[in-house]
């Protein structure tokens, strides 16, 4: 349907029920070699366990876990899953190794999917924590390099459930003063996913799946603009939409890492 499309992310943002079965089908079914990817949480052993018998209850025949401690190679391989706990010990475990083949997997099209934290950690530059439950000082978050699978996007996860509407803006804000430029924000609500598709041009083309809303933030209009106080900058005019399962748009600023 989509003859252009080389490069495909599938995030959720946390506490995926439904979107465990929505993930199989977009890995090509029960036949698909699958991998997961325990390395966020702190028992990865029991939450591979858990994720294999879900998907081995959904029909999956080819499901296997490359641990923490393990060489990740994904030759074969058409989708990975990577689970939930704390971003930055994702990426740090993954290492610069890891990282540079979960790249070389995406760029030949194997499909990359998480769920909250491994959703949280597929831009170029990720929130790794800070304002919590809703509060609105943005000096409290942190931000740190992510996994670099896509450019001018910073995700969030568990978005609705713990208030977290500041937090994009902030990202936004903290990307443009680190040199990241202008980003998309985009907020996932649990057991919601979108699937990020991205063509060899153009924008990308994003479809919601799931319960709940996905939540875009970005600059638009004429009221769009960089304001400089100090050494700082700040984003101004940056919009915001909430979007339902089964419905689709284009992320202005995101494209495949190169």
């Amino acid at each position: 349907m989509y003859p252009e499309i080389v490069r495909r992310l599938f995030i959720v943002g946390g506490s995926a029920v439904t979107c465990v079965a929505d993930f199989l089908g977009l890995s090509g079914g029960k036949e698909a070699n699958i991998v997961v990817l325990p390395h966020a949480s702190s028992v990865p052993a029991e939450v591979a366990q858990e994720m294999v018998k879900t998907l081995k209850g959904l029909g999956a025949r080819n499901v296997r876990v490359v641990m923490p401690d393990e060489k990740l190679n994904l030759d074969g391989v058409d989708a990975v899953y990577m689970l939930g706990g704390d971003q930055s010990v994702l990426v740090d475990r993954l290492g610069k190794d890891g990282v540079a083949e979960l790249k070389r997997a995406f760029a030949r099209g194997v499909l990359i999917a998480g769920s909250s934290a491994g959703a949280a950690c597929v831009g170029e530059l990720m929130i790794s924590g800070g304002m919590p439950n809703g509060t609105w000082n943005p000096t409290t978050l942190t931000t740190r390099d992510g996994l670099g699978l896509a450019s001018g996007l910073v995700v969030d996860t568990h978005f609705a459930q713990r208030r977290r509407f500041a937090r994009p803006r902030a990202a936004m804000n903290q990307a443009l003063n680190k040199g990241y430029g202008l980003l998309s924000g985009v907020g996932l609500d649990e057991d919601t996913g979108v699937l990020i598709q991205f063509g060899e041009r153009g924008r990308p083309l994003c479809t919601v799946y799931g319960e709940c809303h996905v939540w875009v933030y970005e600059p638009t209009g004429r009221n769009r603009r960089v304001v400089r106080h100090n050494r700082t900058r700040t984003v101004r005019g940056v919009g915001s939409r909430k979007y339902s399962r089964g419905e689709s748009f284009r992320l202005k600023r995101t494209r495949a890492a190169s």
